[in-house]
Parts: structure tokens; sequence; C-alpha cells
């Protein structure tokens, strides 16, 4: 089950419930994750090299079980939409990082592993035909 952790220097005042559960929502309809693996920190002291210190910025990392180039596009393109049109941040300051993991990698309350719940079948796709 995928996690998406998202940074920004936005104050905490300024993010809407319903903008965290539109990423929750895109989050759930793109993977296998649920709405609930999402976690945003508002108000993070960041800057970029270049740009207006005062200016909005945005780092989203995903991590665990992205392994398909066409769907990572798509989570892409959907959060950072929603994140430009809901909290106005430029394009150019969003990062998207997805970081992949094996299934045996990543878990969550119970001790249970995204291995632990996922068919074998679909484990295999995930690990890339590798038994784990």
């Amino acid at each position: 089950m995928p996690l998406c952790d998202i940074q920004t220097n936005i104050d905490n005042g300024d993010i809407s419930k319903e903008f965290v559960l539109q990423l929750g929502q895109i989050i759930s309809h793109h993977t296998s994750g649920k709405a609930a693996t999402v976690r945003v920190q508002a108000g993070v002291r960041m800057f970029m090299g270049a740009g207006p210190a005062s200016a909005p910025l945005m780092l989203i990392q995903l991590h665990g079980g992205f392994t398909d180039g066409d769907t990572n596009k798509q989570i892409c393109e959907a959060l950072i939409q929603c994140s430009t049109k809901e909290l106005g941040i430029r394009e150019d300051r969003i990062s998207l990082v997805f970081h992949y993991l094996p299934p045996t990698h990543v878990g969550w309350s119970g001790g249970r592993l995204v291995a632990d719940v996922l068919p074998e079948t679909r484990l295999k796709q995930v690990m890339g035909g590798a038994d784990s």
C-alpha cells in the first residue's frame, strides 16, 4: 500500500481539509492505497535555489509499489493539477518523487506488510516476476 508524504511551506491554516481529502481520493483512485495513507506537513521551512524565498513550494514523496510509468505519470499530473488549483502553487515549484520499495519493505499498523495482503500473483507482478 503506497504512502504519500507531502511537505509544503504554506501555512497549516491555508490548507483545507477538502484539499487533503482530494489528495486521498487521487491516491486511492490510482493505486491500491487508501486515503488514510496521505500525510501533509504544512508550514515547513523550505526554500528553492531560485525565485523568491516566500514563494510557495511543495515536495510530494510517494513510497512503495510504484512500478508502472504510465500510472506514475497519471498520479503526477493529478497531484500537481490539484495542488496548483487548490493552493495556487506554480507547477515549477512542485517536486514529486516516487520511491519504489518492494512490498516486503512497506508496512503499517498491526505489523502487516504489503506483501501480507497482496495476492501472490499480484505480488509477483509488483516484484517484476521475482520471488520474494
